[in-house]
């Protein structure tokens, strides 16, 4: 069989990384500093993505791939830093399309930290209010998809692209997002990057195909798919410091990570803490996809809501009969960083030793003023999840699944 990710190649017709300048977000030198999780997680700091991008400079000079979104610090660093001023005081934060208060773990600190006197500014850039919005000082409505000329790029990873037109005008005073960041760049002494349009932008991006985006739209075809090519490693080498495929990763040593994988207990299980076990007997997944939303997206959608009007979590059902409730009750789940209340659904298709919770659940019909914030408290299995530095994977992602939990009937 031929392997290699025939697909998994640098963009050839679409000038993507020549005219966002990743680089210079690390290049600049006026920069003193990493991110707030660097020192713990340095797998996703700066001098790690400067590792990425040495060890594969023969291969992809321009760079290619995951290694550009790694620059990302570990989300329990970000309200430490505002709150703890550790390893440095963040003062201003910028939420796109992003939602802290639901879709991190523990996330009632990120409430505290948006609340707190310590940050002076919060800006958030949404297309509805939600629980993260309601505490910025500034909420700029944004265009939806069909308002707005789309390039789907499929993150970098591969080489295709697809493109959208914009269905219709934007709405009340909805822009695109391409605006904003242009004209705050263009304030910080960045003219000469930004084009005046998305638009113009991306027919920057498609210069090497020849075609604008107006043209490439009236075509029948409205996407660029080569054929795969295989066995790449015979003609390249593989983008690594020793040019072969490592199945120890050397930029993890060279980070101080151990680079092999090996089987660890989870922080808090039957094994590892069995009394704590006696208390929290049952183990909790969170945060399971649910067809009629996409994370905390959409349950202000009166028909996407009929569909799944309530939070969820699957229970077997002799687990059910032995705590004492049934089909339909409203139960309480409960880890020793708190409690929220989902309704059970029985089915035999889980492990008696498991429950499945709904995650991200929010109340966008109820009052959204703090301190209730859309009732987000009362079933966001999140906000009930650790993030401890021994509840992360070596890139400072938290775990939500594997978790000690009980389960009774509510009141």
């Amino acid at each position: 069989m031929e392997g290699s990710n025939g697909l998994g190649r640098p963009f050839e017709k679409y000038a993507w990384l020549e005219n966002i300048h990743w680089d210079k977000l690390v290049e600049n030198p006026d920069r003193s500093r990493d991110n707030v999780s660097a020192d713990v997680f340095p797998v996703t700091s700066v001098r790690g993505y400067k590792l990425y991008r040495e060890a594969m400079k023969k291969v992809h000079p321009l760079g290619w791939g995951a290694a550009m979104y790694n620059l990302t610090p570990s989300p329990g660093y970000i309200w430490r830093a505002i709150l703890e001023e550790k390893p440095y005081p963040v003062k201003a934060v910028f939420t796109q399309g992003s939602d802290p208060l639901l879709v991190f773990a523990q996330a009632r600190k990120f409430c505290e930290a948006y609340l707190s006197d310590k940050l002076d500014l919060h800006v958030a850039v949404e297309q509805f209010m939600t629980p993260t919005a309601q505490l910025a000082d500034y909420v700029l409505p944004s265009a939806d998809w069909m308002e707005r000329p789309h390039v789907k790029t499929m993150w970098n990873l591969i080489d295709h692209y697809s493109l959208g037109e914009q269905c219709v005008q934007p709405l009340f005073e909805r822009r695109d997002d391409y605006q904003l960041w242009r004209d705050l760049g263009n304030r910080l002494g960045q003219q000469g990057y930004w084009p005046d349009t998305l638009e113009q932008m991306y027919d920057k991006f498609l210069e090497p195909s020849g075609m604008k985006y107006a043209e490439f739209m009236g075509k029948e075809e409205h996407w660029h798919l080569p054929a795969p090519v295989y066995r790449k490693w015979e003609q390249q080498g593989f983008a690594t410091f020793s040019g072969k495929a490592e199945l120890a990763p050397s930029i993890f040593e060279k980070l101080g990570v151990d680079p092999l994988p090996r089987y660890e207990e989870p922080p808090r299980s039957p094994l590892s803490t069995p009394k704590l076990a006696e208390e929290y007997p049952l183990i909790l997944i969170s945060g399971s996809r649910v067809k009629s939303f996409t994370h905390s997206c959409y349950r202000q959608i009166d028909g996407l809501r009929k569909a799944h009007p309530d939070p969820v979590v699957e229970v077997h059902p002799r687990t059910a009969s032995r705590l004492g409730f049934k089909e339909g009750d409203w139960v309480y789940i409960e880890t020793p960083e708190g409690k929220v209340k989902q309704k059970a659904r029985l089915t035999a298709g889980i492990d008696p030793r498991v429950v499945n919770a709904d995650g991200y659940w929010w109340y966008p019909e109820r009052p959204g003023k703090a301190p209730r914030l859309f009732d987000i408290w009362e079933s966001n299995i999140n906000a009930i999840v650790p993030d401890e530095p021994g509840f992360c994977d070596y890139a400072g992602d938290n775990y939500f699944r594997a978790l000690l939990c009980k389960v009774y009937k509510a009141e």
